[in-house]
This record gives structure tokens, sequence and C-alpha cells, in this order.
């Protein structure tokens, strides 16, 4: 649903999350604690199970459930932390500081957690007929869908050290390029009618401009400035054809509007088209055509993908 400015100001201050129910705040005691005795579980289970749950599960169900129970437990822990740290960044990823405390949390977690990776690498060694044995006792029995979920991952599962290296990269590799990605995406600014907008606003504008279009529509070019050899002399040449059923002004708005974002054609190019009937709403969806391909396709381009939106949006 999108709305317009006349409406976005009506709206008022939005709601905001309460997070209090998991921690006051960023320095509060009581996530501290929690962190602190995280670490100290960790090391506390790692030195009574790794290793140990063959022999376990040999003796029955009874003591493996414990063992679930406890890793349940920090689980549950990890996830409060993860989740109180993760909603405060995604509530503001602009803020310096949030961004940095929610770093700082991934770091720890990742660290706890690589002390337990051992587990369910070492649950899913099991044996199927020892670990089905197990399961008839009531206490393991409790858990019996969470293992089944855990079995799924055994074909695919590596040999612990390449797991460990996979885990402890997770915050420098991927995640780092996610982080930086949001953190482009939310630090942009447009100015639209004389207004310094955020991304999401910007494009909210842009969607609440649509009207119906009552055109004819035919095949048509999709992808036509990118697709055209020019040689003195010669006809141009179409070397690529991307089909897409639309009226044919659709075609050249999304041409018009490429040459404005990505080649930084003056503005005044879309008045080339001005005969083309109901262009407004033409180019309106061009503009939002052409930002969800950048997105899917530039995610790893964020300063590509930001001047192009950039451009669209001033246009």
């Amino acid at each position: 649903m999108t709305t317009s400015p006349e409406q976005d100001s009506a709206l008022g201050e939005l709601p905001e999350w309460d997070l209090s129910d998991l921690y006051s705040g960023r320095e509060c005691k009581e996530l501290k604690a929690d962190l602190t005795r995280l670490d100290e579980e960790a090391g506390a289970f790692q030195n009574r199970y790794q290793g140990a749950l063959g022999d376990l599960a040999q003796k029955g169900g009874g003591m493996l459930a414990e063992s679930v129970r406890a890793y349940e437990a920090m689980s549950d822990r990890l996830g409060r932390v993860g989740s109180y740290a993760g909603l405060l960044y995604a509530a503001d990823t602009s803020d310096p500081e949030v961004a940095k405390f929610y770093g700082d949390i991934q770091e720890k977690l990742n660290a706890i957690t690589t002390r337990l990776l051992f587990y369910p690498l070492e649950f899913n060694r099991l044996e199927d007929d020892v670990l089905d044995a197990a399961l008839k006792h009531e206490a393991l029995a409790h858990y019996a869908p969470w293992i089944a979920d855990l079995r799924k991952e055994k074909p695919y599962q590596l040999g612990d050290e390449i797991e460990k290296l996979f885990h402890e990269k997770t915050v420098s590799g991927r995640g780092a390029w996610n982080r930086l990605f949001n953190e482009t995406m939310t630090a942009l600014r447009f100015e639209i009618g004389g207004e310094e907008l955020s991304l999401e606003p910007a494009l909210n504008r842009l969607l609440a401009a649509r009207r119906p279009v009552e055109l004819p529509s035919q095949v048509m070019h999709s992808d036509i400035a990118g697709n055209v050899l020019f040689a003195d002399g010669l006809p141009p040449c179409v070397i690529d054809f991307s089909p897409m059923y639309r009226p044919p002004g659709f075609s050249l708005a999304t041409a018009a509007f490429d040459a404005v974002a990505w080649s930084d054609a003056d503005p005044s190019t879309l008045d080339l088209l001005a005969e083309i009937e109901q262009l407004d709403q033409l180019l309106v969806r061009a503009a939002i055509f052409r930002l969800i391909a950048a997105a899917e396709l530039h995610r790893d381009q964020a300063e590509r993908l930001a001047h192009g939106i950039g451009r669209y949006a001033s246009t």
C-alpha cells in the first residue's frame, strides 16, 4: 500500500518497536549478564558434551535429552540477544552507534556459537539405529521434530574444521556486505519537490503516482537502450531482444530513463517523448521496473544502484 505526501503528513508520528520486553537498553546490566552467562555456559557445555554424545546415546535417551534441553536453553537466550540487536538495528540502520552495537553483538554471539557448533555436527554423526532406540525415551521423544529437522542437514554436512571456518566467517563475510548494502541504501537522500527524503518515502511517492493505463499492448523490447550497436553509414543493429507485453511507448520510456539514470543524460531528454500518449504513467512504470531490476541485479554494487536510484528520484 502506498500513500500520497498529504496522507503521509496526516499519519503523524508512526509507532516504534518497544523492545523493553527483551532488554531496557544497549548498556543495561541484564544484557551484559546474559552475554557473560552464555559465554560461561557455552564453555561448560563444550567441556561436558564434546566427543561424548555417542556414549550418551548408547546409554539411552534420558541423558541425551538432558543435553538437548541445555542446548535449547542457550539457543533461546542467544535468540533473545540477537533479536534485540537485530531489531534495534533494523529500526534505524543510519545510526552509527546502533550499527556498531549490532556488529559487536554479532561478533560476541558468533564466538559463543562457534563453541557450540560441535553439538549439531556430532549429533548428526549418531547412527540411525542408536538414535532410534534413544528416541523411545519420553524425554528425548519430546524433541523428535527438532531432531528430524537437524538430520535433514546430515547429507550436506562438511568436516568440523570446514564448518567452523564457514561459521566464523559469517560476520566478516556475507553478513558484512549485507550490512554495508543496508547502510548505504539507508543513507541515501533525495531532494524531491524541495524536500529531502530517504529511499522509502521517495519510492512511496513514485508508487503513489500510478494511475490506470488504458493503452493497447504488444510484444515490445524492454531493454532497447543497452542492446543497439551504431556504426557510421550503417543502420542500427539490435543485438539482443528482451520481449515484454506492454504498450509500445513503455519501451521508449524505459530507454529514456536508462539514459537519464545510467548515462547521465539531461532530464530534458524526456521532452523528446512528449507526444507519447499517457507518457507520465509510462515513465512512472519504467522507473519502477528499472528500480526493481537494479535492486535484483546489482545488490553487490551499492554505489551503482545508489547512483541510479538518485537519478531516477531527482527526475
